[in-house]
């Protein structure tokens, strides 16, 4: 895992868990798959330029958070 990808998938939970969202709930609010949160968060795969839009809108961040 890279230092972004690590930095990203700690992020992302990190902001789910302070919403107390699933990562089921965080895919059914953001339009994204399951498949693709679980990959995020475990630093599978870095979200698209798409998905980091909407994990962005959603928890009201920018993408250098």
């Amino acid at each position: 895992m890279s230092l972004s990808s690590h930095i990203i998938a700690k992020n992302i939970k990190n902001l789910r868990a302070q919403k107390g969202l699933t990562q089921k709930q965080l895919a059914d609010e953001t339009g994204l798959s399951y498949s693709s949160i679980t990959s995020y968060e475990n630093g599978l795969r870095e979200p698209n330029g798409r998905a980091m839009a909407a994990l962005e809108r959603y928890f009201g961040v920018t993408g250098d958070y």
